[in-house]
């Protein structure tokens, strides 16, 4: 969805005209945009509102969003166990987010007894449905042997699926392996690359790792300057290492003008 003002704008009254008409896909795409702001004023309140009438339709994300509300305290009070019970009626539903929340749900222990091989069962069944989330959570888990035994190829076949899709997590987690040599050959020139993609996308650890790279010449051109200006990038992101990699960048090139 656009941030364009104008456009959203223009966008949130179309929804607002279908939605007054009836039609459920339009009172949720105007529910989000009372959510997030987009070309209406913030209204997490009259989202929920949204929300649950298209959930009344039958409408799949609309019910996987109630309970995304119920479990983050959207617009009500966070009810844990009413945001599991509406992303099971959406996983009914095939509403691949849901599957995939459940999946979360049951590996924290979320509202439900947690459970590894339940995780594992949604996480799967939301990566037949397409969800590159449950991709990168899924590949995590075969790296680490979470609920399934430790299979680093598997790992990266579902990070390389995940990232293709756009996940910003999975690009950090292909960058790292191409980097180490876990699951494929390592190829330090596409683990830069990967890094270079998840920070595009918004991934901050990828900051720290790339700097890295930068710094010591790994798979780019060696740059001092770039490397400091994303772990400062990273520092005031909140990312752990990142402030001693500037003291490392900080020494190294004192110590070259000296």
């Amino acid at each position: 969805m656009t941030r364009d003002p104008q456009n959203a704008t223009e966008i949130a009254e179309t929804y607002r005209v279908g939605a007054e008409a009836g039609d459920a896909e339009a009172m949720v795409n105007l529910g989000i945009c009372y959510q997030k702001g987009l070309g209406v004023d913030t209204d997490r309140i009259k989202a929920f509102e949204l929300f649950k009438q298209a959930a009344g339709e039958g409408n799949a994300l609309a019910i996987f969003n109630l309970g995304v509300c119920y479990e983050r305290g959207l617009g009500v009070p966070v009810d844990i166990n009413l945001a599991v019970d509406h992303y099971r009626q959406a996983a009914e539903l095939d509403e691949a987010n849901a599957v995939f929340n459940l999946g979360v749900c049951y590996q924290q222990g979320l509202g439900v007894e947690a459970n590894m091989p339940k995780a594992i069962e949604y996480y799967q069944r939301a990566v037949d449905l397409g969800e590159p989330k449950a991709m990168a959570h899924l590949g995590l888990c075969y790296q680490q042997g979470n609920g399934v035994p430790v299979d680093a190829t598997s790992a990266v076949t579902l990070y390389r699926r995940a990232a293709e899709k756009g996940d910003a997590g999975a690009m950090f987690a292909l960058g790292y392996c191409y980097q180490n040599g876990i699951g494929t050959a390592e190829n330090p020139q596409q683990a830069a690359v990967m890094y270079a993609r998840a920070i595009e996308r918004g991934d901050t650890r990828a900051m720290v790792n790339l700097a890295c790279c930068l710094a010591d010449g790994i798979g780019v051109k060696r740059d001092h300057n770039e490397a400091m200006k994303l772990a400062k990038m990273a520092k005031a992101a909140g990312q752990d290492g990142a402030g001693k990699l500037i003291e490392i960048l900080e020494a190294a090139q004192a110590e070259s003008e000296a």
